[in-house]
């Protein structure tokens, strides 16, 4: 097996050619972080141009959506014949759904914490993480189970909060290939 050679490198002799390499190393190196620069400029120039082109598209998709949903509210139990939630209709899947879960205390956080560490009938400390604020995501588990202890949650205040939202959400294309919006359809939306 031979030995691989790496170019051979003259090192400066002098002060003046360690001065010239030293002020083109420092030159190349300016360049390399004006590029980064320009990179990082160039990236919030389009992202920049991109929100300005999509903001009043997403606007005209809130306002549909608001528009909408009176209509659902009357239309959407025939349509759904009161077996669904939701349809596809005209390109759109629409209807309602369940929001996440939230936890839903009548107090400050605060209090909540306060009264979970000083109670003596629950492990209240299951629910706190190690600053001390409340484990939401424990809690509503808890409280979804519907066992003695989510029982004496409630009897603290604890309540799972969730409401049903109207959505309005475009269904993709079923082929594999990649769908165009012709420029009559962005226009609309812009005016």
């Amino acid at each position: 097996m031979t030995r691989r050679k790496s170019v051979a490198l003259t090192a400066p002799t002098t002060i003046e050619e360690a001065v010239a390499l030293l002020t083109r190393y420092a030159a190349i190196s300016a360049g390399l972080d004006q590029i980064e620069v320009d990179r990082s400029e160039s990236k919030a120039a389009i992202d920049a141009a991109a929100d300005k082109l999509a903001a009043p598209m997403k606007e005209a998709l809130k306002d549909m959506a608001r528009q909408l949903s009176p209509w659902w509210a009357v239309a959407g139990a025939e349509l759904t014949e009161g077996k669904r939630k939701s349809i596809e209709l005209a390109g759109c899947q629409l209807g309602t759904r369940m929001t996440t879960p939230k936890l839903a205390y009548p107090g400050k956080e605060e209090n909540a914490v306060a009264l979970l560490k000083e109670v003596p009938w629950i492990d209240g400390f299951q629910f706190l993480r190690e600053k001390l604020s409340l484990d939401k995501q424990g809690l509503l588990k808890k409280l979804a189970l519907g066992d003695e202890d989510a029982g004496r949650l409630i009897l603290l205040g604890f309540t799972r909060k969730q409401r049903e939202e109207f959505f309005v959400d475009r269904v993709p294309p079923r082929e594999p290939a990649t769908e165009q919006v012709d420029d009559l359809a962005a226009d609309e939306v812009r005016s």
